[in-house]
């Protein structure tokens, strides 16, 4: 089922803002959050791929796990 606002559901707050949105324009804007999120995601963890490259490959997978436990 499909909700009125998405954006409301995902957020929250501010709902006095969120419930000015017409659906559509809720659903674009969830949409573009997510897809930020995901974004955001891959780029931390391709920098944090990037910073362990200064140890020695056998400590990277430890110090990894250490660090964020992946």
């Amino acid at each position: 089922m499909t909700t009125p606002n998405p954006l409301l559901d995902q957020l929250g707050e501010p709902a006095e803002v969120l419930t000015l949105l017409t659906p559509s324009e809720s659903q674009r804007l969830s949409d573009l959050l997510r897809q930020a999120k995901r974004s955001e995601q891959r780029s931390l963890d391709e920098t944090i791929d990037r910073a362990l490259t200064v140890l020695p490959r056998l400590m990277r997978m430890p110090a990894r796990k250490i660090l964020f436990g992946k």
